[in-house]
C-alpha cells in the first residue's frame, strides 16, 4: 500500500490541490493508498515512524525539501528498507530537481506506479539524514535575518548582507587533513547539486558516486553582484575563491555553536560529523532518467 505523506502547508498550500489530483489518479489505477496530512511542524517524523513500526514500506511524499527531510528521519531505523516516491509540491524542491523528478505530478505518479527503483546515496550528519547538503555560512545568515532562502528573489537582501558579513570560522578534518580556524563565506557539504532556492551550489555532484563534495567559498575582492551571479549560475566552482574537496566523511567543529541547514531545515551544532551513506535510499524513478 502507498502511504501518502502530505505537508499541506508546503508550496503556499498547493500540496492539498496536488494531493486531490494524485489520489484521483491512484483511484483510476486501482492502487491501494492511505493519506496522512501533517497538522503541526515536525509531526511528519512521528507519522512516518509509526507507519514504519507497523511494517509499512512504500511512501509517496507530497511536499518540499523539508517534508522529505522529516520522512527520512522518521524512517531512520529502516531507511534502507523503505521505497520512496516524490511529488513536487514545496516552495523549494531541490531534492526532486537533483533526482530529475517529473514536474508533472501525474507523470511523476506514473513513474512511482511503474515500480522502477534506483538506489542513491544520502548524508548522515550527526544522527540526522539528508539528501542534498549540509550548509553553513551565508545562506544560513540570510535566513536568520530575513526568513528567506538564498536565491534570485533575495538578491537585494543578500547584496546588502555581503557588505558586512565576514563569514564563519571552523576547523575541518577530512582525508587526513586537519585545517584549523579556516574562514569561509559559504560552506556546503553536498551530495546533490542544488540547495536553497534552486542555487546550483555543487554542479559536479552525483547522487550515486559515494562521495561528498565540500564546496568552500572564501571572502573575495570581486564585486558582490559578480559573486552572486557566479554562485547562482554554478560558476563559482571554477573561481580562485572556491576550494573543492571530495570526501567520504568530514568533521566540522567550532569554538561556539554554529547555525546550519540540512536540506533547508535549520539546526544548531558545535560539531558536525558528516558521512556519505552509499546506496542508502530506494527512490521510485523513471527508468530512462539518469542522475
Amino acid at each position: 500500500m502507498y502511504n501518502l505523506i502530505v505537508n499541506p502547508y508546503a508550496g503556499n498550500k498547493k500540496a492539498k490541490k496536488i494531493t486531490r489530483k494524485v489520489v484521483g489518479f491512484l483511484k483510476e489505477q486501482k492502487a491501494e493508498y492511505c493519506v496522512y496530512f501533517s497538522e503541526n511542524k515536525g509531526d511528519i517524523v512521528d507519522i512516518t515512524k509509526e507507519l514504519c513500526n507497523k511494517g509499512e514500506k512504500e511512501f509517496i511524499i507530497i511536499g518540499g525539501d523539508g517534508t522529505i527531510h522529516q520522512v527520512l528521519n522518521g524512517a531512520s531505523e529502516v531507511i534502507d528498507k523503505i521505497k520512496i516516491g516524490l511529488i513536487r509540491a514545496g516552495s523549494n524542491n531541490n531534492i526532486c530537481k537533483s533526482l530529475r523528478i517529473n514536474k508533472n505530478y501525474i507523470k511523476a505518479t506514473q513513474d512511482i506506479l511503474s515500480g522502477n527503483i534506483k538506489k542513491i546515496d544520502c548524508i548522515l550528519c550527526n544522527d540526522l539524514y539528508c539528501v542534498n547538503s549540509v550548509s553553513l555560512g551565508l545562506n544560513v545568515e540570510l535566513y536568520k535575518k530575513t526568513k528567506r532562502n538564498l536565491g534570485y528573489k533575495t538578491i537585494p537582501h543578500t547584496f546588502f548582507l555581503l557588505k558586512k558579513y565576514k563569514g564563519i570560522n571552523v576547523d575541518m578534518q577530512f582525508n587526513d587533513n586537519d585545517i584549523k580556524d579556516v574562514n569561509v563565506l559559504q560552506l556546503a557539504v553536498c551530495n546533490g547539486e542544488y540547495f536553497e532556492n534552486y542555487v546550483r551550489i555543487s554542479p559536479l555532484s552525483n547522487l550515486q558516486d559515494a562521495r561528498l563534495n565540500v564546496v568552500a567559498i572564501s571572502n573575495t575582492k570581486i564585486s558582490r553582484i559578480k559573486l552572486l551571479y557566479d554562485i547562482f549560475k554554478g560558476k563559482h566552482i571554477y573561481r580562485d575563491y572556491t576550494k573543492q574537496f571530495w570526501v567520504n566523511k568530514i568533521t566540522l567543529q567550532s569554538k561556539e555553536k554554529i547555525d546550519a541547514k540540512l536540506d533547508g531545515e535549520s539546526y544548531t551544532f558545535d560539531k558536525f560529523d558528516i558521512a556519505i551513506q552509499k546506496n542508502k535510499l530506494n527512490i521510485f524513478s523513471n527508468k530512462d532518467v539518469h542522475f
